[in-house]
């Protein structure tokens, strides 16, 4: 067994899908600090966004059952990361 694959096993055995996720991004050469208006291109799971340095925001939208509990998202984006979340309709959930 490599190791990535005990990790990937390791993964099932913590977390329990609840969910699928729609994913969407939007990318440019440029970091920019604010949300620009643009256009959201559908991506799927493994896909690639981008090219070495380009920059992107990810929107990811989907329905959360009633549960207990934490809930965690994991997502590799292969590269750094940053969570913004601004939903006035649900103020108690929280980047962590």
């Amino acid at each position: 067994m490599t190791y990535e694959s005990m990790l990937l096993k390791l993964e099932e055995l913590i977390y329990t899908k609840i969910n699928a996720l729609t994913l969407s991004y939007m990318k440019d050469k440029e970091p920019f600090p604010l949300l620009p208006n643009g256009h959201f291109s559908p991506i799927e799971i493994g896909d690639s966004w981008g090219e070495v340095f380009d920059c992107a925001w990810f929107k990811l939208l989907g329905r959360i059952p009633p549960h207990e509990g934490n809930l965690v998202l994991l997502a590799d984006i292969g590269g750094e990361g940053l969570v913004y979340q601004n939903n006035p309709e649900h103020p108690h959930l929280q980047a962590r």
